[in-house]
């Protein structure tokens, strides 16, 4: 029993140290991003490619599992931006939880990917993502096949 508070103490105080470390850096990042805004956009743009492809890393040979990366995640997005249109021309009638898990899945992942970003972040998202491309074309899209005849 000890050993558990002892633990709980400790992260609760590392929880603290980063949280009182965190107010003391993020003046200075804010006011570097304000007088950099390309390098931070830029900077922006290579976390989301980290996120999501696992590419480019620095300093570090690319390794072949990066293309299972690069091939789900390619097909995760396009399906994610064939829902954009649908979504947004039925964006009234859509349920309240689809606005709250869409609203969990841009906060989470404009999150992740502003300070460092590597692709396991994405794994709390992905139920998320699943749920919305199911919604949209479970409910929003119908989808014919043409006829030959």
């Amino acid at each position: 029993m000890e050993a558990v508070v002892a633990s709980l103490l400790l992260g609760l105080f590392a929880a603290a140290a980063f949280g009182a470390m965190l107010l003391e850096i993020l003046p200075r990042a804010v006011a570097n991003m304000a007088a950099h805004p390309g390098k931070a956009a830029f900077n922006w743009a290579m976390n989301m490619s980290r996120l999501w492809f696992r590419f480019p890393n620095t300093n570090k040979l690319q390794r072949p599992h990066t293309l299972g990366y690069v091939l789900f995640n390619s097909a995760l997005l396009a399906a994610l931006g064939l829902c954009a249109y649908p979504l947004w021309r039925n964006r009234r009638r859509l349920p309240p939880e689809i606005w709250v898990l869409l609203a969990f899945a841009g906060i989470a992942t404009g999150g992740s990917s502003l300070l460092s970003a590597v692709p396991r972040m994405l794994n709390p998202i992905m139920p998320v993502f699943f749920i919305v491309i199911g919604y949209t074309f479970g409910q929003l899209v119908e989808v014919r096949w043409k006829s030959t005849n």
